[in-house]
């Protein structure tokens, strides 16, 4: 375990009886709401000494490899004893444990992930942005170019009249109606009409087009 190798049994007897001297007169609860440890898990919390709780309570901490608590637990006595020989031994002990680099490396880590998640979540979003643009163009491409054909479609139609009946290869082409039409000897004769003017109908009248 960690402690074996940062805390000797010396350094957990003069930590036990600094946390007697210097924060008995604290509420316990809020002491342990202050490192991060549930009061309610603690069983020694109410029913014991001073000494005995303060000695279960870092004895809990090491067996629990708890050394962010245990940090927070020095810094509380760190102001108490801010001066002489006590001062020396909980800054040597802040420095053993060495939580704060690793507190400082695992906030970093943290900023680091959710940077990365919020830069994530902005190319999903932009993504979906581009998506619904890029649809939204094509959409409307094919909403304009059915318009175009249709309006094409319907301006090349040929017009009526009984001329459909003995006509064929019959095409319009900028107000000008084309057909190969049937003449009175079975011959089809290529005639063309400008058939804007007919008011009625066009016919076919041995193999030419003519208004009626």
């Amino acid at each position: 375990m960690w402690q074996q190798n940062l805390l000797s049994e010396s350094d957990i007897a003069r930590l036990i009886k600094l946390s007697v001297n210097g924060l008995q007169s604290r509420s316990r609860e809020a002491l342990c709401h202050n490192i991060g440890v549930e009061p309610n898990i603690l069983t020694f919390l109410r029913e014991s000494s001073d000494y005995d709780f303060f000695s279960r309570l870092i004895h809990y901490l090491i067996k629990t490899d708890n050394k962010k608590a245990l940090w927070k637990l020095c810094k509380e006595l760190l102001p108490i004893f801010d001066q002489g020989e006590h001062a020396y031994f909980l800054k040597e002990i802040l420095e053993k444990l060495n939580y704060n680099q690793e507190f400082d490396t695992e906030n970093s880590n943290n900023r680091h992930s959710t940077s990365t998640r919020v830069s994530t979540n902005n190319s999903i979003f932009n993504g979906g942005i581009f998506t619904i643009q890029k649809i939204t163009v094509i959409v409307f491409i094919v909403i304009v170019g059915g318009l175009i054909s249709y309006f094409i479609s319907q301006r090349e139609q040929p017009p009526i009249g009984t001329y459909l009946f003995t006509c064929k290869k019959i095409s319009v082409n900028n107000g000008i109606l084309t057909a190969d039409c049937g003449d009175l000897k079975g011959n089809f004769v290529t005639t063309s009409l400008e058939y804007g003017r007919c008011r009625y109908g066009i016919e076919n009248r041995n193999g030419r087009l003519e208004c009626y």
